[in-house]
């Protein structure tokens, strides 16, 4: 069993308000789930109005389906025009 790890620094420019922030990076986290299957979490940043740190893990018995669905995740954030990925972490244990 091999688990893959992200964690993914956003910085939301279009955000003035804790509320736009929520809803920006509930929908994200929404999104994530739903179209990849994996967990996903705020970690840090909680209060601050255009930051957020996300963790994602998920586990499988292939690296290379880890590496390939984490990718993916971190290509549909860039994709999203609200939101600009500051800094990412990948690890697999």
């Amino acid at each position: 069993m091999i688990i893959g790890i992200c964690k993914v620094t956003i910085h939301i420019p279009g955000s003035a308000t804790l509320k736009d922030r929520r809803k920006i990076v509930n929908s994200l986290k929404d999104k994530i789930r739903h179209n990849f299957n994996v967990s996903v979490a705020e970690v840090e940043n909680s209060n601050l109005w255009q930051k957020a740190t996300l963790g994602i893990a998920c586990v499988s018995d292939q690296k290379d389906y880890l590496a390939q669905t984490i990718s993916g995740i971190l290509n549909m954030i860039k994709n999203n025009g609200e939101i600009l990925i500051t800094d990412s972490q990948i690890d697999f244990l």
